[in-house]
């Protein structure tokens, strides 16, 4: 959501179930799990959506969070 504008814009699409977003501590880059890749795993992007990385492939990974 853009705070100035009140615009919400939805950055994942028709890609499975995807939860427990968290933003970095930089504001720059969004951790979630989804299972657009068959299992609950960690993906990363951008806050603009773009860049999308997926950071685990084994077992059933949910509500990540970043470290400090």
């Amino acid at each position: 959501m853009d705070v100035a504008t009140r615009q919400y814009t939805q950055l994942t699409h028709d890609a499975g179930r995807n939860e427990h977003p968290s933003w970095a501590p930089d504001g720059r880059h969004i951790v979630f799990s989804s299972n657009r890749s068959g299992s609950l795993q960690i993906w990363t992007m951008l806050a603009d959506g773009t860049q999308l990385k997926q950071l685990t492939t084994q077992g059933i990974n949910t509500q990540p969070v970043w470290g400090k």
